[in-house]
This record gives structure tokens, sequence and C-alpha cells, in this order.
């Protein structure tokens, strides 16, 4: 469950790396669709956890 930000990179690193990629905040516009769509996942995870929904 992420609660943090800290968990929050801390499991976007281990999706990242999972897929055979290193994290970057910034991913580029066009290609890696799978990456952006992971990417959001966690963070709509992380904003309803804090938020308690």
């Amino acid at each position: 469950m992420i609660q943090s930000k800290a968990d929050l990179f801390d499991y976007l690193n281990a999706d990242f790396n999972k897929l055979g990629y290193k994290y970057k905040k910034i991913l580029p516009l066009f290609g890696k669709e799978i990456l952006k769509f992971q990417k959001s996942l966690r963070k709509l995870e992380y904003y309803q956890n804090i938020m308690g929904g």
C-alpha cells in the first residue's frame, strides 16, 4: 500500500526495473506507453490512499 511519496518512488522503481527500464521522472512524449500507464496507476493509488478513498 502506497502511503508516502517515498513509497510511491519505491514502487515505481520496482515496476520500471521489472519491465527492464530505469525510473526517470520525465518520460519521452511518444513511446513507452506501458511505463506511462504504470506511472499513472501508481499515482492514482497514492492519491486515493492519502485522501482516504
